[in-house]
């Protein structure tokens, strides 16, 4: 059996057909030291106890008295890990029979922090995405999206992994904060990422590893207001917690010119709940300034690189 176990963490809300297909292709893995955390967060229908009985102790299942979040969900799961290496995965993924095998390897590699698969639509042959960047308006781009998964095979370095899935040894994720309970959801994979190039590791996709997701399957149900809300405020506190003050600025500047002329144009277009989501992630980012502050103090006390890796390589 492999040295290293993998706790398998991932987080069931309202969605347990999903869970259980993704928990079924874990089941399906040729590496065989593992472990399958689930988190429950709140679901409605009690479905942590559905899961429970019909995997009984092939699983380990946390039954979180109120939703967590993707954030809080997975660090409730890492405190239940015994794994050596944690991957961190959506529920709405499948994954294949050496996915695990091959990501794992990658962390042989000391100057490796963290590595995530090539991401598949759900059902087809195109690829969502071989890792992340942003654009100079700091809007999200995944590599190589729509392409066909034969266009990518080989491993590159990416600004940002996908936190649909993600492999990082426990030990390193400790090190560095592992994801920030307070953003609740979106912007965790990206700050974990930041802070991953800041320590001087690098994040890579290993295009050798195939994974299929079925994109933001649990909250397919919220509006677009709320999605806006929270990405708008994880992207700010995010860069204010990881950028040095020159490029916070610079950043910040050309997010704003970005977000005015959205907040105008939804203003004209007479959609009021999606434009005044953006004011309204501002006055969050205000009002939780003291927890963005002490995350910046940690984090920066760990840089041992300059900003450039946002870049994008």
């Amino acid at each position: 059996m492999e040295k290293n176990k993998i706790s398998v963490i991932t987080i069931n809300w309202n969605g347990i057909d999903d869970t259980i297909k993704c928990i079924d292709s874990i089941f399906s893995s040729s590496y065989e030291n593992y472990e399958i955390i689930v988190v429950d967060n709140k679901s409605k229908e009690d479905e942590g106890s559905i899961l429970k009985k019909k995997y009984e102790d092939k699983i380990i299942l946390i039954q979180s008295e109120k939703n967590l979040g993707f954030s809080g969900g997975n660090n409730l799961g890492v405190k239940n890990a015994n794994g050596e290496i944690l991957f961190f995965l959506n529920n709405d993924a499948i994954i294949q029979p050496n996915t695990l095998v091959t990501l794992q390897k990658n962390l042989n590699n000391e100057d490796i922090g963290i590595v995530m698969p090539k991401i598949l639509f759900y059902n087809t042959n195109k690829i969502q995405t071989a890792g992340n960047f942003t654009n100079l308006f700091s809007k999200t781009k995944s590599y190589l999206r729509n392409k066909e998964s034969s266009s990518f095979n080989k491993i590159r370095e990416c600004e940002f992994a996908s936190g649909a899935a993600l492999m990082i040894r426990k030990d390193f994720y400790e090190k560095i904060g592992g994801f920030h309970d307070f953003l609740f959801i979106y912007g965790d994979d990206n700050s974990l990422s930041y802070r991953t190039w800041l320590t001087g590791k690098k994040v890579i996709c290993d295009g050798g590893s195939v994974i299929l997701h079925d994109e933001s399957s649990s909250v397919k149900k919220k509006s677009r207001p709320w999605f806006s809300y929270h990405q708008i405020r994880a992207l700010i506190a995010t860069q204010m917690i990881i950028f040095k003050p020159s490029t916070l600025i610079k950043r910040q500047i050309m997010y704003s010119i970005f977000q005015s002329t959205a907040f105008i144009k939804r203003l004209l277009t007479l959609q009021f709940q999606f434009a005044f989501a953006i004011p309204r992630a501002y006055i969050w980012v205000l009002f939780n300034l003291p927890i963005i502050l002490k995350y910046r103090k940690f984090t920066q006390s760990m840089r041992n690189t300059h900003d450039d890796f946002y870049l994008g390589k």
